[in-house]
């Protein structure tokens, strides 16, 4: 299992949120976080390297 990050940012570009993830592997990790760009922007990490980023779907 691998340990991700999820960073969601709200409207007005601050983060409101941030999420540890523990995950087979980056593909599930993505699916997971894809998960909350309903309502937020999202970014997801793995230390200090960005794997991906996902608009709200939100508006």
């Amino acid at each position: 299992m691998e340990e991700f990050t999820a960073y969601l940012f709200g409207p007005d570009g601050r983060i409101v949120q941030t999420i540890r993830l523990i995950c087979a592997n980056e593909e599930a990790a993505k699916q997971r976080a894809l998960q909350f760009a309903e309502a937020y922007a999202v970014e997801l990490w793995q230390l200090t390297r960005k794997i991906a980023s996902f608009p709200s779907r939100a508006n």
